[in-house]
């Protein structure tokens, strides 16, 4: 016990076998504190009892609950994501049933699998992944809904996987060689405004705007104020419900009252300038909803936080990371199996009130489980999932008040033959809005798009999934287009099959106007291309709907206005418990839209489920053992 040892000797003693045995930095620490701890201990009884504690944590820490896989690299099968219902697939002993495969839902899956939890996760489609799986159309790969992120997915799955960072999935910055990766225009395709990593554009937007430098430094500092909202809103899914509006009332004001606003409201305060606005706005569509509807903490967050934290792609494509979580469940004993449709929530009356005990799927069978989790959204749960008796007798709410779901998308997949490097295109995104010749407004073209779509001009995205993979040099080009678009220029198709749609000569013809919509708008900025359009294929929100089962094709889920965020009588609906015992509920419409926020909920429902223990011991593996 080193009673007489001077403390340069007890470091070294504890230093030499844990470099020898390769421990990263935190396990070092840790082993300096307890010999350094031992030696102040004045007697051998205390030596010996400490000693004996922090060997017992120590094996607790370092014994994992499950088995884990383990990567030596190279690219993940894509095979895993295709595993297909059949009854005699589903392990025995579930602990868990999860309806949902998005990325909230497989997340969610491996880290209760860290904690030894046997798992099973069902999707309704043909492959695992929710909008993060990629799709192959004529030989051209396209993405379904994840078209960049941010680095933070990476700390996300080695937490949930507890793989090294080079055995997760990785990710490429995005953009130029001097850091541009969006570019904004208004109104025209010749003059935009760059957005540039490390947030190096806002130079530039003093330069374009000196005498509004006042109005800049104020939305920077509220716009900071803004990124430690999302934060604490994080953070307080973690507590209980009961907890929470405690831990809000405690929140200093200046962390909710932006969220309060509109990006608008807050931008018309700041100031005057329509074209600054604008450009403050330009990156709205990646929120899902628009800048004079959304929540200021979206919008702000947007702009700031994808700069800051670094615009970048999966490096093996998006497909790599619901395959990376399939991974760790199925080496944990669970299973993630598609075309398993779930049909309703299974529940029985119990002592107080009703509880969550499997679920039925669309072809009869019945699966049982200790819990269930639901990442198939609010909506979908309180109106498909549940019994509406069951729902109305522990009061979920159908609807939640003045909160709807979110807008959809038209997107065109286009193939392009030749290659990226020949016809000039680079690696950026363009995001385009219609605006005001003299002022660079962009709020009123927005409102006569939303009346009148296909005779106005259209806000869109323009980005190019196989530059973004680093695909340049190769013959054929993949290019998507997204324009918003709104349920009600949809729906008298809606009652119609996939098939019966596919051969209904006025929904073809309604695409053929999409079509013609985005190809426009394509070639006003690529006119390079035109002569080499392969093919062009238009999805709607329609197609969203069949294939994500979104209410109302929504793209993000509910829509992300203030109250959503602000009104307890909506937050209360969308914790991550249920007042029904042992079902929760997981994704976006819990936490906050995107992916990387939809991976954290998937975490923060784990923990939630496991309780304090399990979660600080998965924690704690993830520090020393990584």
């Amino acid at each position: 016990f080193f009673p007489k040892a001077p403390r340069i000797r007890i470091a070294a003693a504890a230093a030499m076998p844990a470099v020898a045995l390769g421990l990263n930095a935190p396990a070092l620490l840790a082993a300096l504190t307890c010999l350094t701890a031992i030696y102040l201990l004045p007697n051998l009884v205390l030596r010996a009892a400490f000693l004996t504690a922090s060997a017992l944590v120590a094996m607790w820490v370092c014994t994992l609950a499950a088995p884990l896989p383990r990567r030596k690299g190279g690219k993940r099968p894509r095979g895993v994501a295709n595993d297909r219902y059949k009854r005699e697939k589903v392990p025995a002993g579930l602990d868990a049933v999860i309806i949902g495969s998005g990325m909230s839902g497989l997340s969610c899956g491996a880290t209760l699998s860290r904690m030894g939890k046997k798992v099973l996760v069902l999707e309704q489609h043909t492959v695992a992944g929710g909008s993060t799986h990629s799709f192959e159309f004529k030989g051209y790969r396209f993405d379904s809904g994840l078209h960049y992120s941010v680095p933070w997915s990476g700390p996300l799955f080695q937490l949930s996987c507890l793989s090294a960072p080079d055995e997760v999935p990785q990710f490429t910055l995005m953009g130029q060689e001097d850091g541009t990766f969006d570019r904004v225009f208004l109104g025209d395709h010749t003059k935009g405004f760059q957005i540039k990593h490390k947030e190096e554009h806002l130079k530039d937007l003093y330069k374009a705007f000196p005498s509004e430098k006042v109005a800049i430094d104020e939305f920077i500092r509220i716009s900071d104020i803004i990124l430690t909202s999302v934060k604490i809103f994080a953070f307080s899914k973690l507590l209980p419900l009961w907890l929470q509006p405690w831990f809000w009332k405690i929140v200093p004001e200046v962390y909710t009252k932006y969220t309060k606003q509109t990006a608008t409201e807050i931008l018309g305060k700041l100031t005057q300038n329509k074209e600054l606005i604008s450009i403050l706005c330009g990156l709205w569509i990646d929120t899902g909803a628009r800048p004079d509807l959304a929540t200021f903490m979206l919008t702000g967050a947007v702009f700031r936080g994808i700069p800051l934290e670094g615009a970048c792609y999966p490096t093996d494509g998006p497909e790599s990371l619901p395959i990376a979580y399939i991974e760790t469940i199925t080496a944990a004993g669970g299973r993630v199996l598609t075309r398993a449709k779930v049909k309703t929530i299974l529940t029985t009356p119990g002592a107080g009130g009703p509880r969550a005990i499997g679920v039925e799927l669309e072809n009869g069978d019945r699966i049982h489980a200790k819990t269930v989790v639901s990442s198939a959204g609010y909506l979908n749960t309180a109106n498909s999932l549940l019994d509406s008796k069951i729902r109305d007798q522990v009061g979920i709410p159908s609807e939640l008040p003045g909160v709807g779901m979110s807008a959809g998308f038209v997107m065109a997949n286009i193939g392009i033959k030749g290659s990226a490097d020949e016809l000039k295109i680079r690696n950026v995104n363009v995001w385009y809005h219609p605006a005001d010749p003299k002022t660079k407004d962009i709020l009123e073209p927005l409102q006569k798009y939303y009346e009148n779509p296909l005779e106005s001009d259209a806000p869109g995205m323009i980005t190019f999934p196989s530059v973004k993979a680093g695909n340049s040099s190769d013959p054929r080009t993949s290019c998507q287009i997204l324009l918003m678009a709104d349920w009600k220029w949809f729906k008298e198709y809606a009652h119609l099959s996939e098939s019966q749609r596919n051969s209904n000569k006025e929904y073809q013809a309604l695409k053929k106007r999409w079509e013609d919509k985005c190809l426009d708008l394509l070639f006003r900025f690529y006119p390079q291309v035109k002569a080499h359009v392969d093919f062009t294929d238009v999805s709607t929100p329609l197609s969203i709907k069949h294939y994500l089962q979104t209410p109302n094709g929504g793209a993000v889920g509910l829509d992300q206005t203030p109250g959503r965020y602000t009104n307890w009588e909506v937050q209360k609906h969308l914790d991550i418990s249920t007042p029904i015992t042992n079902l929760y509920m997981t994704g976006q419409d819990q936490l906050i839209c995107g992916v990387v926020l939809a991976q954290l909920c998937g975490v923060v429902t784990a923990f939630r489920m496991g309780g304090f223990i399990s979660s600080a011991r998965v924690v704690l593996q993830s520090i020393f053992l990584l």
